[in-house]
């Protein structure tokens, strides 16, 4: 899947603005938050200014041309809904890696070394596990769930 195609399926999930007083992200525009963006004017950002932070800051550090095909769209809405550095570690302890947030040789390795179907079962369960454990899980958990069934169902 190459970035043009995954980012149009994530802002299916990640479009307009909102500011929920309840999500830790604060103001948001295209899934782009006020949290992790506090110069950015959120409410004015456009869908093309979006769309390039998803480029730079989530898909060019998950390394995707190194990942198999059917992982890249997974491990790409991991990054940006759970964040970059646990999506990592979420694809290492998929596929038994040292869970260290960075995406080396030896997890590349082990990524290919597994079907891809199984490291996606795998990823699955432990976004699940992580969504869980979260305090804001009763109000948008159900939301995080759909939305992880739909992204694995369109890597299969």
């Amino acid at each position: 899947m190459k970035f043009e195609e995954a980012v149009k399926i994530i802002l299916t999930y990640e479009g307009g603005y909102a500011f929920d007083s309840q999500d830790p992200g604060g103001e948001t525009r295209f899934g782009i938050s006020k949290r992790q963006y506090p110069d950015l004017d959120i409410k004015n950002l456009t869908e093309s200014e979006a769309i390039e932070i998803y480029r730079r800051d989530y898909w060019a550090p998950i390394k995707p041309l190194l990942l198999p095909e059917r992982l890249r769209l997974c491990v790409f809405d991991c990054a940006v809904n759970q964040g970059v550095t646990r999506a990592i570690r979420i694809l290492q302890g998929s596929v038994g890696a040292k869970q260290d947030g960075v995406l080396g040789p030896m997890t590349i390795d082990a990524v290919r070394s597994m079907p891809e179907k199984e490291v996606l079962k795998s990823m699955c369960e432990l976004r699940l596990i992580h969504y869980a454990k979260l305090p804001h899980f009763p109000r948008f958990g159900a939301g995080w769930c759909r939305r992880l069934i739909d992204i694995v169902i369109r890597s299969l």
